[in-house]
């Protein structure tokens, strides 16, 4: 049997998404991040001076990730990019299978993505293409990051 908690709710930010996902916190910042992943739109809010901005991105987010030198890791239809909020350029890092688009919806990106490229290993007639493919774009991810 459950028991309902009796906890005062209130909507701080009505930021009308259509579909909002992958809430991170930057400690560093006191911020909060999340996407609009069909708008294609990261959001952040500081909640200590309610300051709030919003970047728009030219396909479709599934997920993000912070970087220990600034800005962020982008999961997208497109690929993985990294993200610098000050000048809004997108650096392209991979795409673990171009053929296929990076899971729109997928909060746990890095193993998602880790499934698709050994998926597509196992179509490969030798199987060390995808495996190759996910290594280069795993090693390159993770030296961005």
């Amino acid at each position: 049997m459950s028991t309902r908690l009796k906890v005062p709710v209130e909507c701080v930010i009505d930021a009308r998404n259509t579909t909002g996902e992958s809430p991170l916190w930057s400690a560093r910042e006191a911020a909060l991040y999340w996407v609009d992943i069909p708008e294609g739109r990261i959001f952040r809010w500081q909640p200590k001076t309610g300051e709030r901005r919003t970047w728009q991105l030219p396909a479709p987010v599934g997920s993000i990730g912070l970087r220990e030198r600034g800005g962020l890791v982008t999961a997208m239809r497109t690929g993985f990019h990294l993200f610098d909020l000050e000048t809004e350029q997108l650096t392209f890092l991979c795409h673990p299978e171009p053929d296929i688009a990076t899971n729109p919806t997928s909060t746990d990106w890095m193993p998602t993505t880790a499934v698709r490229a050994l998926r597509a290993a196992s179509k490969c007639p030798t199987g060390w293409h995808g495996v190759r493919t996910a290594a280069r774009c795993t090693t390159r991810i993770l030296a961005a990051v």
